[in-house]
């Protein structure tokens, strides 16, 4: 057994400079919170792309030195799916609509992947990452309630005042309620694992979320937000005790909410809208896309279906769902490749977790029986960075199924969504891979103590 008179000899996590990560870091905020459009001298001198550009080089030169690139199979999917958008913009019936999408979307969204499992190479600047990234939304979220008090982000549409994103990224409140729930993960799963007052920031941005849930009006995003729910419940150790408190906090907290939004959420259901047909135009847009979908099963190009569908149908909106999106854009073989990268992802995650588990478990164990005395302290901070990479897995899984949920009823192939989940999945992975590494050491030099296995 380890008695606390050899020294532990760690493996060192892949850091690239700390002004790459810094840059990185200046790069998550601009971008969320559009700073070319807030501030419009930054957007004439192009800060933007100079700063992407810089970290495109600082990224290869990062990547390619790292020892401990991706393992997890995702690099083949997210290559496949990029390979058949670049064939469906070749053979897209609007070719420069295709390519214009693929450039301004793809590629620019795809890069922020990139940067995440460049730089974020250790369990610390994870953890930066993630507040950063929180950061942003917290001011967009500040905005909202604001915009909501004053009046300023409201007004009406389909029969009901709708609070509306401050950016034009998230202009659309379907768009701003999507941006809230992908907070919800991080909130949770983050809670009981920060400092006092972190928690109180994430209190303050479950408020600012539930805020823009709510009164965005968003049907889509009302759905999204129960099939998360649904998805906590399931995985809960006690489904029982977990579905008697939402059920409870839902009773409690339903007489709080406006009228108008509890009926607005009841059309779900009814299929009746208060004002206007938009049930009754989403479901035209359906049966148009499923039938040039059928029609054309290779599909018709990135981007390409409103204009395909104002050549046929005379009408010009997109298609209000994901999957018909990617299976009228890229074709079923577009869409055999999504769905195998999602799977994908969705399994490296699970496999993380379980993994980090075992980690986390064994540790816990040895500090329980006092094991290693002087490096008691050492193991300590190990662990404090398994919670967080954990923690990181568990948000990103949730953050993927309420994506999926929200694709039911909205098109976001082309956003930045798939690309955030796929970097940061790969960059969890690449750290648990020193991470594992540290735990075998510990526990290998434990061998023989009772109940602490062997990572």
């Amino acid at each position: 057994m380890f008695t606390g008179k050899q020294d532990l000899i760690w493996p060192n996590y892949f850091q690239s400079s700390y002004i790459s990560f810094i840059l990185f870091l200046i790069y998550i905020p601009y971008w969320y919170l559009q700073g070319s459009f807030r501030f419009p001298f930054l957007g004439e001198i192009r800060f933007e792309f100079i700063l992407g550009a810089t970290l495109s080089i600082l990224g290869i030169l990062a990547y390619i030195k790292n020892p401990n690139r991706d393992k997890t199979g995702l690099i083949f999917w997210i290559g496949s799916l990029f390979f058949i958008m670049i064939v469906m913009v070749v053979f897209s019936y609007v070719p420069q609509i295709s390519f214009d999408i693929f450039i301004d979307r793809v590629i620019k969204f795809a890069l922020l992947g990139f940067f995440i499992f460049a730089f974020v190479t250790s369990p610390k600047r994870l953890g930066l990452f993630i507040f950063v990234y929180f950061i942003a939304f917290f001011k967009m979220g500040q905005e909202g309630l604001l915009g909501n008090i004053t009046g300023s982000l409201v007004w009406e549409n389909q029969g009901v005042l709708r609070l509306n994103g401050p950016t034009p990224n998230y202009s659309h409140p379907n768009s701003f309620s999507g941006m809230a729930l992908g907070t919800l993960p991080f909130i949770y799963y983050f809670f009981f694992i920060v400092s006092n007052r972190l928690r109180l920031l994430l209190i303050i941005q479950l408020i600012f979320s539930l805020n823009i849930i709510i009164f965005t009006g968003s049907r889509t995003g009302y759905v999204a937000f129960g099939i998360g729910l649904i998805f906590l419940v399931m995985k809960s150790k006690n489904k029982i005790k977990s579905l008697l408190i939402l059920i409870i906090t839902g009773v409690t907290i339903t007489p709080l909410i406006p009228g108008d939004y509890i009926e607005r959420a009841q059309t779900i259901f009814s299929q009746t809208d208060k004002e206007g047909n938009s049930t009754g135009l989403r479901k035209e847009i359906l049966r148009d896309a499923w039938n040039v979908f059928l029609q054309n099963p290779l599909g018709v190009g990135v981007g390409a279906f409103p204009a395909v569908r104002q050549q046929r149908f005379g009408r010009t909106q997109d298609t209000h769902n994901l999957y018909l999106e990617i299976g009228t854009n890229i074709g079923i073989q577009g869409l055999i490749i999504f769905i195998s990268l999602i799977v994908s992802m969705l399994r490296a995650l699970s496999s993380l977790t379980k993994n980090i588990e075992s980690q986390i478990n064994s540790l816990q164990c040895l500090i329980l029986k006092k094991s290693y005395h002087s490096k008691l302290q050492s193991i300590q901070e190990h662990l404090e960075d398994l919670y967080v990479i954990k923690a990181t897995c568990q948000s990103v899984y949730l953050f993927i199924i309420i994506r999926l949920g929200l694709g039911l009823f909205g098109m976001d192939l082309y956003e930045i969504y798939w690309w955030f989940a796929c970097g940061t999945t790969i960059a969890v992975w690449n750290i648990n891979t020193i991470a594992r590494y540290r735990s075998s050491i510990i526990c290998s030099q434990s061998v023989g103590e009772p109940n602490c296995k062997e990572v």
